[in-house]
Order: C-alpha cells, then sequence, then structure tokens
C-alpha cells in the first residue's frame, strides 16, 4: 500500500524480530540472573541460619556442662561439710569431751551454701577448742587421731572449695564467649 519495496519490508520485520529477540534474551538473563542472586542469598541465610544454630547450641552445651559442673563441684563440698558434722558428736563422744555441738552441727545441715559454709567454719572452732580442752588422761594417740581427722575434714572441704571455684571461674570466663553470650542473651542458659 505504500508502494515501498518488499525486501525493505522483510529487512525491517527482521529488524523488528531481532530487536525482540535480543530483548527477549536480555530479559530472560536479567531474570535468570535475579533468580541466582536470590538462590545465592537464600543459600548465604540458610548457612547463617545454621551457623548461628550451631553457634546455639555450642554455646547452649557449654553452659549445660558449666551447670553440670557446678552442681557436682557443690554436691561434693555438700557431702565432705556433712561428713565433718557426722564426725562432730562422735569425735566428741570418742574423747570424752564435754562439748556441746548440737546447734553448730544443725546449723550445718540448714541453709545455703554459703550460710552452711559459715556454720562449718564455727563448727570447727568449737571442735578445735574442744580437742584443745580434752583431759589429760584422753591420751595422745587420741588426741593425735582427732586432730588428724580435723585437719583431714578441714583439708577435704577447702579442696572442695576450691574445686567449686574454679568451676565458677570458668562460668565468668565462658559468659563473655560469643556463643555462651548468645545463649544466656536468649535465656537458654541455667
Amino acid at each position: 500500500e505504500l508502494d515501498i519495496d518488499a525486501r525493505y519490508v522483510e529487512e525491517a520485520i527482521g529488524v523488528i524480530r531481532e530487536e525482540r529477540r535480543v530483548a527477549s534474551d536480555a530479559a530472560e538473563a536479567a531474570g535468570a540472573d535475579r533468580r541466582r542472586r536470590a538462590g545465592m542469598a537464600g543459600l548465604v541465610a540458610g548457612g547463617l541460619g545454621v551457623l548461628c544454630l550451631l553457634v546455639l547450641f555450642s554455646g547452649t552445651t557449654t553452659l549445660r556442662g558449666l551447670e553440670s559442673d557446678r552442681m557436682a563441684a557443690e554436691e561434693a563440698l555438700i557431702v565432705v561439710i556433712e561428713r565433718q558434722a557426722g564426725l562432730a558428736p562422735q569425735l566428741a563422744a570418742l574423747a570424752g569431751a564435754e562439748v556441746d555441738l548440737a546447734s553448730e552441727v544443725a546449723a550445718v545441715r540448714t541453709g545455703d551454701l554459703d550460710e552452711r559454709m559459715a556454720a562449718v567454719e564455727a563448727l570447727n572452732t568449737k571442735m578445735a577448742a574442744g580437742l584443745a580442752a580434752l583431759p589429760a588422761d584422753a591420751g595422745d594417740a587420741t588426741r593425735l587421731d582427732l586432730h588428724h581427722e580435723l585437719t583431714g575434714g578441714w583439708n577435704r572441704i577447702t579442696t572442695e572449695r576450691r574445686r567449686l571455684a574454679e568451676v565458677e571461674a570458668r562460668a565468668r570466663s565462658a559468659a563473655s564467649r560469643p556463643d555462651v553470650a548468645l545463649a544466656l542473651g536468649l535465656g537458654l542458659g541455667p
């Protein structure tokens, strides 16, 4: 209708088709690039999520281990305190000392750990005073045995107190680690 040579029309149609194909290829490449970037972002986000879970698991495991160690050390300390309290009346009776240790022994068996430690110190002081006040006929062997029992008991208490303090120091040190801080921040600690 416009009296344009057909070969120019065909050439123009070819150019238009080529432009459309190039635009379609560009759009397809851009879509593929977006999908690839989204896939990579998903992988990175998933990897970070897994890493956070591993860090959280590590922190929680550390806290549980430290709590278990603290409970074991505290229980060992309580056992030696109880043993010392159990020995007190037996030692006083064996030595024939006239020392009333009932209130001190009762104090050792009640209260929180700090109160019990103060009570066992008072008990040991009173037991040492009772040992010093033993009558002369108690015998040197008996006096020496009682002294060894008191000293040995106090040494066991001191050792267990040191172990508990070491566990508490490890817990304070671990609190500065990122995994433990994250677990504590999320309320997953003891």
